[in-house]
């Protein structure tokens, strides 16, 4: 994929940032939104197979991957979710299901409660929500000051550790993988905005939102590694209960990110609910 990532892509104006986007196929609306340091290309096995039936955007949230980078903006779940609603407003999009994985899971989560008649479905893969069991390397990041000088010395061999610890199967972890997920810091290294929204998110802090996932009605898939290292499995069973329209499927020997690596099984699960749920 590489460099031609990049080439691939179009370009949208939203709250008056350069954001990029990935977009193929036709029919229903699909969006799919990225995790935190990562961008459009962690959907690089679903974007083709999800398009035979939908027309699925792929979008790099602001401050991440290949879209703008302010330092003020509003990087909170509520200002993340309403930066989607603006992509969707943007491109004439008035409805669409969304498919979030880890942040974007908590943003599309935050977008359906938000914006309810803007939503169809949800499917959460490996979403944060609930507070993470708290690592230091996290709790030093989150200290004003301190995490920017952590910042200054990440580099690629950082970002392939942290990959490594997304997948089960860490083989799959190709130098390619690799230098897909850090093509974006070649153009620009800018790493303030993933410290903001971090901060922002206070993943290790109970989500203000927690006591209103039960009130979420539209057709919603959970999808989870077993082996999941960053959002341990029993999130899943406790979305699965909060959420009464929700679906729980589990995926053997997979970890923080189904949708790579185990993508087929991941792609057929998301097109039949999807399909089966109405999104036609």
């Amino acid at each position: 994929m590489g460099t031609l990532h990049h080439l691939n892509g179009m370009w949208v104006t939203v709250e008056g940032l350069n954001t990029y986007y990935l977009t193929r196929g036709s029919g229903k609306p699909v969006i799919l939104i990225h995790g935190l340091s990562a961008h459009s290309f962690s959907w690089r096995k679903n974007l083709d197979p999800l398009a035979k039936f939908f027309h699925v955007y792929a979008l790099d949230l602001k401050g991440l991957g290949f879209s703008d980078k302010p330092l003020k903006s509003d990087y909170s779940p509520e200002g993340m979710a309403t930066f989607v609603i603006r992509f969707m407003d943007a491109l004439g999009i008035p409805k669409a299901a969304l498919i979030g994985s880890s942040m974007g899971g908590m943003i599309s989560l935050t977008a359906a409660l938000k914006y309810p008649s803007r939503v169809t479905h949800l499917v959460l893969v490996a979403s944060t929500g609930y507070p993470l069991p708290s690592k230091l390397l996290r709790k030093l990041l989150e200290t004003p000051v301190l995490g920017e000088i952590l910042i200054k010395f990440a580099g690629k061999k950082d970002l392939e550790r942290g990959l490594r610890k997304c997948y089960y199967d860490s083989t799959q972890i190709t130098p390619e993988v690799v230098e897909g997920y850090y093509l974006p810091y070649t153009r620009d290294r800018n790493l303030r905005p993933q410290l903001l929204m971090a901060r922002r998110f206070g993943f290790h802090r109970p989500s203000p939102l927690e006591s209103l996932y039960n009130q979420i009605q539209i057709p919603t898939l959970l999808i989870w590694g077993r082996e999941d290292r960053i959002v341990p499995i029993q999130h899943a069973y406790r979305f699965h209960r909060e959420i009464k329209t929700s679906q729980l499927v589990i995926l053997e020997k997979t970890g923080h990110a189904p949708q790579e690596e185990n993508a087929e099984e991941f792609n057929k699960i998301v097109i039949d609910f999807l399909l089966s749920s109405g999104v036609r």
